[in-house]
């Protein structure tokens, strides 16, 4: 008999951030640079994860008015990992580095694990 295999569902998350930082203290900074790099985060804990049945790709611009379920879903991607305007995360901010997060695309995957 073969064995029944589950279904595994979670969101793929590519996010760009994009800032300034530097080495050394807040207080002291030395080599303040302009950064900017992508990061991919996989989610397993999203909205409507029982009412997936297909993968889907959605665009952080995309006009979602037709489709609440996908709606919700970057809109809870936006507001767990969306940032504007953060104070440097070495230390105390005084150096005014700051950086922001912004969602690229949302990858909702399915996936048959034995």
């Amino acid at each position: 008999m073969a064995s029944k295999k589950s279904l595994e569902k979670y969101l793929k998350i590519t996010l760009s951030e994009e800032g300034t930082t530097h080495s050394g203290y807040c207080s002291d900074p030395v080599d303040i640079v302009n950064y900017k790099h992508k990061d991919t985060i996989i989610d397993y804990d999203f909205p409507h994860k029982e009412s997936i049945v297909s993968g889907e790709i959605i665009d952080d611009e995309e006009d979602l008015s037709h489709d609440d379920i996908l709606n919700d879903i970057r809109i809870y991607v936006n507001k767990k990992y969306k940032k504007n305007n953060q104070h440097c995360n070495k230390g105390s901010g005084y150096c005014s580095c700051s950086f922001n997060t912004s969602l690229v695309t949302i990858k909702i995957c399915l996936k048959y694990k034995s």
